[in-house]
């Protein structure tokens, strides 16, 4: 391996990145359907979702949704608005309950958290 081969390794590496990663999903729409793509790799293997990945240096969110939907579909779509941007972030379970809006996913948290609180020795 040469010194320029390891600074690809590192700026690809997406455990401990060099750079931020932007991941885009595509809703796509055929009438009153809805496309979904079976993920062909981890994460979530198997499992049915809006095509998506990750966007290249130099790409705009448009063109990366493009790319995504024909390298995952061959179909050729032109993308006519961003309909959300999602931020990751960390949060007390009361910070939780303010943040979300769902009560799916409120109710699946608590399940975690009352789950956490009956298992002796659990790390924190």
């Amino acid at each position: 391996m040469n010194i320029a081969d390891d600074a690809d390794d590192r700026a690809n590496d997406r455990k401990f990145p060099a750079r931020p990663w932007v991941g885009v999903g595509v809703v796509v729409w055929q009438g009153e359907r809805v496309l979904l793509v079976q993920r062909g790799k981890a994460p979530r293997l198997g499992q049915w979702g809006i095509p998506g990945g990750a966007q290249h240096i130099g790409e705009t969110l448009f063109e990366a949704a493009a790319r995504e939907v024909r390298e995952e579909t061959g179909l050729i779509v032109t993308p006519r608005a961003v309909i959300t941007a999602l931020d990751a972030r960390w949060a007390t379970l009361e910070e939780a309950q303010t943040l979300i809006e769902w009560d799916e996913t409120l109710r699946v948290i608590g399940l975690g958290q009352a789950l956490r609180e009956g298992c002796p020795g659990r790390a924190n």
